[in-house]
């Protein structure tokens, strides 16, 4: 072998050295910034628990503006409270930044249909919001038979209504609360929606993934 072709060899040693250092030094990054982003989501998704857990507990100000349509519509047929929580993404333009859970507490009456009913409930939630813009929003709805199924409590099993993301909700409370068969009155009151930061997957940081399949909930 030559001066040359050892030098050569030499070289090439020490580039192979370098490449397969600079891989592992790339390996042990991503796997301990993994492992950090596991641990960090972790403790978000125990945060948002409690969080929902809290808004479950204290339904106040959906229940007070729910409460204030009653008068004169006579005893509900049905009654119930319960935090919706939606699986979202923070996007920057078609980038995803982050992801959150955003959720809203309702609070909900449905009343048997009587003649006039629907207009005089429509036109207190009309006084009492005459601009929608208030911090709980209040909706009036009428249905019949099958129609009324999507104005009953939301499934605590994870839905995939929406493009991106999932919902999932509380138990209502009371528990058991339904929606009975024939013609109703629904008067929903909906609290300002709660944002709640969830982060990226931990292994899959690139293109931001979802860090969980559906809202994290107590």
């Amino acid at each position: 072998m030559t001066a040359r072709e050892g030098t050569g060899s030499r070289v090439l040693r020490w580039l192979g050295r370098l490449v397969v250092g600079a891989v592992a030094l790339v390996l042990f990054a991503y796997l301990a910034m993994g492992a950090w982003k596991s641990v960090q989501n972790s403790r978000d998704a125990d945060a948002a628990r409690e969080w929902v857990a809290r808004m479950a507990e204290d339904p106040a100000a959906a229940v007070e503006r729910r409460d204030a349509v009653r008068p004169g519509l006579g005893e509900p047929v049905a009654s119930w409270t319960q935090v919706v929580c939606e699986l979202t993404s923070q996007d920057a333009g078609w980038m995803v930044q982050n992801w959150v859970q955003r959720c809203e507490t309702t609070a909900v009456d449905a009343y048997r249909a009587a003649p006039g009913l629907a207009e005089r409930a429509s036109a207190t939630a009309e006084r009492l919001d005459p601009t929608r813009e208030s911090a709980v929003v209040l909706e009036v709805q009428e249905c019949s038979g099958d129609a009324c199924a999507d104005l009953g409590p939301a499934p605590r099993t994870p839905s995939s209504r929406w493009a991106f993301g999932a919902t999932a909700s509380t138990e209502p409370r009371p528990a058991g609360a339904a929606l009975p068969d024939g013609d109703l009155v629904v008067v929903t009151a909906t609290a300002d929606r709660e944002v709640m930061p969830l982060g990226c997957h931990p292994w899959k940081p690139i293109f931001c993934d979802e860090p969980r399949d559906s809202p994290a909930l107590p």
